[in-house]
């Protein structure tokens, strides 16, 4: 067996080992100190990531009840797609009509100029007619000017002659 100086041997080199074990020890505790903080650590981040977790949850509450409304909009705007196909057909027929209006406005412009020009051309005719009339109203002026003049000098003559009685002379031979 072991004598004691074995013994006091073994107890040497056990105690270097018993001091590297308390040091272990002491680092295992530190290390468990710090895996107890780290633990501690964790267990708020993983209350916080709890909490984001219920927020999240709420968020995705609010989302889909916005997409539920987003969903109605958009059959609204289904049905207001509908609606304005409905006018958007009813102006295509009022373009059809106002090309057709535009067509006959053109017609009834185009008349209306030809009965311009009609009235132009009558217009003058009528300015050359009214000249004309004038010309003429001074040619027959001077002709019964030129005929009166004629007729007191005829009359003055036969008067002379005795052919026809002098308004002057009242006095009648019987």
């Amino acid at each position: 067996m072991l004598d004691q100086k074995d013994l006091e041997l073994l107890a040497g080199m056990i105690n270097p080992i018993n001091v590297q074990l308390g040091n272990i020890n002491n680092r295992l505790d530190g290390i468990d100190a710090r895996l107890d903080a780290v633990d501690a650590r964790l267990d708020g981040i993983d209350a916080r990531l709890d909490a984001m977790d219920a927020r999240f949850d709420g968020i995705d509450a609010r989302l889909d009840a916005m997409d539920v409304r987003f969903d109605g909009i958009d059959a609204r705007l289904d049905a207001m797609d509908v609606r304005f196909d409905g006018i958007d057909a009813r102006l295509d027929s009022m373009d059809v009509r106002f090309d057709e209006i535009d067509a006959r406005f053109n017609r009834v412009e185009n008349r209306l100029e030809m009965i311009d020009l009609k009235c132009d051309t009558n217009r003058k005719r009528l300015d050359d007619l009214s000249l004309d009339v004038k010309l003429a109203e001074r040619d027959i002026r001077k002709d019964i000017k030129n005929l009166q003049d004629t007729t007191e000098t005829l009359v003055v003559v036969l008067q002379g002659r005795g052919i026809l009685p002098d308004p002057g002379n009242t006095i009648q031979t019987a």
